[in-house]
């Protein structure tokens, strides 16, 4: 490789991680936000670099609202976005919509195992990811390990 073509992958990889630190700066108040790191190595086409996310978690936040909820460690609970993904998400201040279904600040569905949940305002939330609303009990659907924190 020659020296136009080294510098050429060198501008890349310092592009790349300056991404990654914009993202990481513009996300550091976001609750249950994971950073990105760039790792930049030599390869045989010049620089190359590998992204690779920080499975630390900082300080979560108390707001004393029962359905604000926030993953404790690994994991995380699922949203239905409109296009009908089931997506992932770590944290997520829900409500209860008008038909009742408990949804983020997003509006996306709540997922149980069963589909969309229902819900009060009244309702709680356990480390488990068990929905308590009165008599009635659902399990939100999870990943695997994943611990919930609600009021944070």
């Amino acid at each position: 490789m020659n020296g136009i073509g080294l510098m050429t992958t060198a501008l890349v990889a310092a592009r790349e991680r300056l991404d990654d630190a914009t993202q990481n700066l513009a996300n550091v108040q976001s609750g249950g936000f994971q950073r990105r790191i760039a790792h930049v190595g030599l390869g045989p086409g010049g620089l190359t670099v590998i992204h690779e996310r920080d499975s630390s978690h900082g300080p979560l936040e108390r707001t004393g609202r029962a359905l604000d909820l926030a993953t404790a460690g690994e994991g995380g609970f699922f949203v239905r976005d409109p296009s009908g993904a089931a997506l992932l998400v770590r944290s997520a201040s829900l409500t209860a919509n008008a038909d009742g279904t408990l949804a983020d600040e997003r509006g996306r569905a709540v997922l149980g195992e069963n589909g969309p949940v229902r819900a009060s305002s009244n309702a709680t939330v356990d480390a488990a990811g068990v929905l308590h609303d009165g008599a009635r009990a659902v399990r939100l659907r999870t990943a695997e390990g994943t611990t919930l924190r609600d009021g944070l």
